[in-house]
C-alpha cells in the first residue's frame, strides 16, 4: 500500500472513534502510527508533516487520560491544532511534490482541501472562543451553525482523506524525495 494511503487510513482511525460500551477499539496512537509511516515513505519532502503526526502520537496518548473541565477543552484544542497542522503540512509538501511533477490538479485540489480545512478550523477555534468554553446547546439559537459546522468539519476532513487516496498512486510518489519544499 502506498505512503499516502496509509497516511489516509491513520487519518480514520484519528478522526472516528470505533468505541463499543465506552472504550475506543482503535485507540488514536494506532492511526497517528500509520499516519507516521505512510508520510515517512514519501521522503524528505514530507518530514515536516511526518513530525507533526509524531507529535499527534504523542498528544494522543492523553485520551488515556481523563481529564474534566479546562482540562479537557484544553487538551480538545492542541488535538484539533495537531490534526490541521498534519492536514496543512501534507497538503503543502503534496502541493510542492505535484508542482514539481508538473501536476496541476494535485496542487490545486490540496491548495482546497488545506484551505478548507484551516478555515473550519479557524471557525471552531473562534466559537470556542466566544463561547467562553460553554458546551453551545444543539436545541439552541446556534444549535444549527454548530450542527452546519461540525458537518463541514467533517467533510473537510473527508475531503483530505479522499485527496490522499486519490494522488497515492501517482509516480511521482512512488520514488523518496530528498529536497525540501
Amino acid at each position: 500500500m502506498s505512503g499516502l494511503k496509509v497516511a489516509g487510513l491513520g487519518m480514520v482511525v484519528v478522526l472516528v472513534d470505533f468505541r463499543l460500551a465506552g472504550f475506543d477499539l482503535l485507540a488514536d496512537i494506532v492511526g497517528w502510527i500509520l499516519v507516521y509511516a505512510g508520510l515517512g515513505r514519501l521522503g524528505a519532502g514530507f518530514f515536516r508533516a511526518k513530525l507533526a503526526a509524531g507529535i499527534g502520537g504523542v498528544v494522543s496518548l492523553g485520551q488515556f487520560a481523563r481529564f474534566e473541565g479546562s482540562s479537557a477543552q484544553l487538551f480538545s484544542i492542541i488535538e484539533l491544532i495537531v490534526v490541521t497542522a498534519v492536514v496543512v503540512l501534507t497538503c503543502t509538501a503534496l502541493m510542492w511534490v505535484a508542482a514539481n511533477a508538473d501536476d496541476e490538479r494535485t496542487v490545486t485540489s490540496a491548495s482546497q482541501v488545506r484551505s478548507a480545512n484551516l478555515l473550519t478550523t479557524m471557525v471552531i477555534l473562534v466559537v470556542g472562543f466566544l463561547s467562553g468554553g460553554r458546551t453551545i446547546e444543539v436545541g439552541g439559537g446556534g444549535g444549527l451553525f454548530i450542527v452546519l459546522l461540525a458537518a463541514v468539519a467533517f467533510a473537510a476532513s473527508l475531503w483530505f482523506i479522499f485527496l490522499l487516496c486519490g494522488a497515492a498512486d501517482r509516480p511521482y510518489l512512488q520514488s523518496r524525495r530528498r529536497a525540501e519544499p
